[in-house]
């Protein structure tokens, strides 16, 4: 699994990479842990004294209970449905598990079975301690009443379904309907056996109602503002989640913190379940980590660790499971992520906002970049804002810079490496080699003259319009014409006067209800001269490759000269120089790099990527709902990735206000207003005059 390698080096990062800052002067800046008394070292915080760790959950587990002192564990993905109690292996059923959970006579899971008409059967297995099957009935339910999970009472069973709460007893007879919002809410059994319904609201918060299994009713018992709740310990039968920790809940609303985040020196965002263990621990799971322990420490283990913010616009796609993995191993570091828009703030208030902050000298150590879109990173490169990363590694020494894969095309498009990511895919194209030739691109006039030879009932690229190709061509233009360092941009040229006239002469196929068909196979059949892929695992182009049939040719975009129209999607972060803290931005930096979650940027470790692809029975790891390639990966297909990746000479950062203005001028001749090389004309003097703006 991933990977051998980069838990080898996990550890000498993180300690020798924070450790190399411990002669500089940090004591404003430095993290201290609030919940210990400096000059006691006593405990003196209102929550518990914590620390994590990583948790040693099976991959894939859904979801988790305890039973009769262990921990039962569902475990769920493209390859197996399973069932484990502790290590043991109970069950693995052949259907989909619609949920799990235990009752005093052992451990009741079902399989969802839907009718043609649209109704559902749910079959009810209970298993033994040994994982024997002991019990087996089938539920049915009106068609308009998805079953979402289920909870074990002591007489049956309580099924949240779509639009209801539907109460059976054992011998699954219907005791009651009870009916809630649609498509809203949650059962959560309580540490003391009851059972209760939580109804979240979008806007946050929710409303927490135990269920009555006498009456056969909900008991309103509080609303709460906001937060998650999940089942609770043997304090409190629930726990609430908050952002600046979790605290024990009780039914008359009352709460008292279980940890405060801040006191124990820890940065944790993006909790949505904890579970009691019966050790004192807790496991702590969220979409955006791997599970964590959490566990009873002594004040005198917990160390003070340098903070580093890192700012984001939004959610931001893995990075938060970057970041609570990160804080979790580092002794010495912590990554706050920090929502610029948080308060609910546009997105130029949030820069607004953000740059008020560089310039007050409150700025940020990191940014997270969107590629451009709402968040460039090009304005902060033309005030010389971000660091020079190469240098870094250089002077670092533990990973060295032609080790990444990112490398060459971020520092043709930023003029140096001033952004790295963990990984990166690549959104390109796909044409049959006979009608290409064995190239890695293709110009404007060889899409115009395919183009306007193919049938009407068949296509060049499926749902191509006008605005597409602008977008798609004018964005690779911008990366090459834009000096971001010198201020300088070069738009009025032949080049980009042929871009705007093909983008003129395009022969639009926009998507419709006729035209509605996909597959790289059609290729084949030639239905469609080229198909759109997405590479962003190691076995991705093999896979499109081995579905068409024939040999294929990886052409990507056309590009004015028929160049390397194939371009590499990055998220990345950059480091800013006024950062009090540039080894411990690299410190993370590095750490982020042996996780990544799309093709490896580190070498090392794409390579290990492919050895594994190329073993039997072997999937990439960032590929888990994928078939595994059968046979598995050729040196062949690897060479083939390999060369692409060493083809390309662009990222897909763009900036967009500088987009703007190419779309504003471009409407204007393509309503015949103006020519090519007017357009082009203007286009150069307003983009050049937003370049040198930005110093």
């Amino acid at each position: 699994m991933r990977k051998a390698l980069a838990w080898v080096l996990v550890l000498a990062l993180l300690l020798c990479g924070c450790g190399k800052t411990a002669e500089k002067e940090k004591t404003a800046e430095q993290e201290t842990v609030a919940g210990v008394d400096a000059k006691t070292g006593a405990w003196i915080g209102k929550g518990g004294c914590w620390k994590l760790s990583g948790a040693d959950y099976p991959k894939s587990c859904q979801f988790s209970f305890p039973y009769k002192g262990e921990r039962c564990y569902v475990i769920m993905d493209w390859m197996e449905n399973r069932i484990q109690l502790g290590e043991r292996e109970l069950c693995c059923p052949d259907g989909m598990i619609g949920g799990a959970d235990a009752g005093e006579d052992g451990i009741w899971y079902c399989l969802e079975n839907r009718g043609e008409d649209g109704s559902m059967t749910e079959t009810m297995i209970r298993l033994g301690d040994a994982g024997e099957e002991r019990e087996r009935m089938e539920l049915s339910f009106p068609k308009d009443c998805f079953p979402r999970g289920f909870a074990v009472t002591e007489d049956g069973f309580c099924f949240n379904c779509s639009d209801r709460l539907r109460i059976v007893d054992r011998n699954g007879a219907l005791l009651q309907d009870i009916p809630h919002g649609e498509w809203s809410g949650k059962l959560v059994k309580g540490a003391d056996g009851a059972v209760y319904f939580v109804e979240e609201q979008k806007t946050g918060g929710g409303s927490l109602s135990r269920v009555n299994l006498q009456t056969l009713a909900l008991e309103p018992l509080l609303d709460y503002p906001t937060g998650t709740i999940c089942s609770g310990d043997g304090d409190s039968p629930l726990l609430l989640i908050l952002s600046d920790g979790i605290y024990h809940l009780r039914e008359n609303g009352e709460s008292t913190p279980l940890v405060i985040w801040e006191e124990c020196g820890l940065a944790l965002s993006g909790v949505q379940t904890v579970e009691a263990e019966s050790d004192g621990s807790y496991v702590l799971c969220g979409y955006s980590f791997e599970p964590l322990r959490m566990s009873p420490s002594e004040p005198s283990e917990l160390r003070p660790r340098v903070r580093l913010r890192l700012a984001v616009m939004g959610q931001f796609g893995e990075l938060p499971r970057a970041v609570a993995a990160f804080n979790a191993r580092s002794a010495a570091c912590c990554v706050e992520l920090v929502d610029l828009r948080e308060g609910g703030l546009s997105e130029d208030d949030a820069l607004t906002r953000l740059n008020t902050q560089i310039l007050a000298g409150d700025g940020p150590d990191m940014i997270a970049f969107d590629g451009g879109r709402g968040l460039s990173p090009f304005p902060y490169l033309r005030k010389g804002l971000l660091r020079d990363l190469e240098a870094d590694f250089l002077a670092d020494g533990e990973i060295d810079p032609k080790d990444l894969l990112i490398a060459e095309p971020v520092k043709r498009d930023c003029g140096g490496l001033y952004l790295l990511s963990s990984g990166f895919a690549m959104e390109t194209r796909l044409g049959l080699r006979e009608t290409f030739g064995d190239v890695r691109g293709w110009s404007f006039d060889a899409y115009l003259t395919l183009a306007r030879s193919t049938p009407s009932d068949r296509m060049v690229m499926y749902n191509l319009t006008r605005e597409y190709f602008l977008n798609e061509s004018a964005g690779r233009f911008l990366r090459r014409a834009v000096n971001w360092k010198n201020g300088t941009c070069d738009l009025d040229n032949p080049d980009f006067i042929k871009l705007l006239e093909a983008v003129r002469d395009v022969v639009e196929t926009p998507e419709d209800p006729n035209n509605m068909v996909f597959g790289t196979n059609l290729m084949a059949g030639g239905y469609m001269a080229t198909e759109l892929v997405m590479l962003n695992h190691v076995s991705a182009l093999a896979r499109s490759v081995r579905t068409v049939g024939k040999p294929v040719s990886i052409i990507g975009f056309p590009t004015p000269d028929g160049s390397c129209g194939t371009d590499m999607s990055i998220y990345p972060v950059g480091v800013l120089t006024s950062s009090a803290h540039p080894a411990e931005c690299l410190a993370f930096l590095k750490d982020w790099l042996l996780h990544p979650n799309q093709i490896p940027a580190y070498r090392p470790l794409f390579e290990e990527e492919l050895r594994e692809a190329g073993q039997a029975g072997a999937a990439a790891d960032n590929d888990p709902f994928s078939q595994r390639l059968d046979p598995p990966l050729t040196e062949q297909e690897a060479q083939q990735l390999r060369e692409l990746i060493a083809a390309v000479e662009h990222t897909t950062l763009v900036d967009e206000k500088a987009m703007s203005i190419i779309r504003e001028e471009t409407a204007a001749f393509l309503a015949g207003q103006r020519s090519a090389e007017e357009t082009a004309r203007l286009i150069q003097s307003r983009v050049s005059l937003y370049v040198s703006e930005q110093a």
